[in-house]
């Protein structure tokens, strides 16, 4: 019955749609924004692929069944949704938290540039700050950092990340494996939701712990949790080729103190808050690194001649 009422409303501005071109995708995008809110609120739980439905009505109603605009505003399911939302939370409480300038502590300071400071929040715990200035554009960093992220293994200390699922060109399901130092602890892994928003010139990349039926608890991994992390894309007002990085870090490596789980891979509190902030360290020099070797950009000449020069 829905479907069919659906349908007949997209009927009736059928053809207003068709001779407005411009507006068209807007339109729909708009639509498919508010239609998506509606169900996740009143219906998701009854019908958890009615999203779905509608997108392909509206899409064959309106002849756009093929539009990769329409992809990143629409999502599949409900359930897509749910993973969408939590991104988008996760973004507002990171945003939060980077407005906060008191309270935090510097860990570590180096002449490199790199620094790292820590506060205490009631609800993530210890959160971590890393700042540093990359020498590589800003666009460029977000496409290593997210479009590419399973390639990250390639020139960073983990062992294994995939992506579980992608949703809209914002949104990803991911699953990373960490490795154990020295052997000495068991191995940890993390299913996480990424989610990526522009808002300015800034980019903002952020992630948090998550549940998918594409990945359960696996049998020698600790299943840690990341309560937070966002990596902040900021480019220098005086050299747009060079970028701030800015990341907050919050993770619960599922410690406990007793006996049994010293035995599943107990770390000491202290060791945690040291590792946290020389892993901060590590993987921005890594980055550096990876990006010193691998980015060479085209660069356009004032005679029209492209040539490439490394950023």
């Amino acid at each position: 019955m829905l479907p069919a009422t659906f349908k007949l409303c997209c009927g009736i501005s059928h053809e207003h749609l068709r001779q407005v071109t411009g507006l068209k995708r807007t339109a729909v995008a708009v639509l498919g924004q508010n239609m998506t809110k509606l169900m996740f609120k009143e219906s998701h739980c009854l019908f958890p692929d009615i999203l779905h439905h509608i997108q392909k009505i509206v899409r064959k109603d309106i002849g756009t069944e093929q539009d990769s605009y329409l992809d990143s505003h629409w999502v599949s399911s409900s359930a897509d949704l749910a993973y969408v939302k939590h991104g988008e939370a996760t973004l507002q409480c990171a945003m939060g938290i980077l407005q906060q300038l008191e309270g935090w502590k510097v860990e570590v300071h180096q002449e490199n540039g790199i620094s790292v400071q820590s506060t205490f929040l009631p609800k993530l715990g210890k959160v971590f700050r890393a700042e540093a200035v990359v020498d590589f554009p800003a666009d460029q960093l977000h496409s290593h950092l997210f479009d590419k992220m399973e390639e990250m293994n390639d020139w960073n200390h983990v062992s294994h990340v995939e992506v579980l699922q992608r949703i809209g060109k914002d949104t990803l399901v991911t699953h990373e494996i960490a490795q154990s130092p020295g052997n000495l602890i068991d191995q940890r892994d993390f299913v996480s939701v990424h989610h990526s928003k522009r808002r300015g010139s800034t980019i903002y990349v952020v992630g948090t712990a998550t549940y998918s039926d594409l990945m359960p608890p696996q049998k020698g991994l600790i299943r840690a949790e990341t309560g937070l992390t966002c990596f902040v894309l900021k480019p220098l007002e005086n050299d747009k080729k060079k970028t701030k990085f800015t990341w907050l870090l919050s993770t619960d490596l599922k410690v406990c103190s007793s006996s049994r789980a010293r035995e599943k891979g107990w770390i000491p509190k202290p060791i945690i808050s040291c590792a946290m902030s020389h892993t901060q360290i590590n993987f921005i020099n890594h980055l550096r690194r990876h990006l010193a070797t691998s980015a060479v950009q085209p660069e356009l000449q004032q005679d029209g001649v492209f040539h490439c020069t490394t950023v």
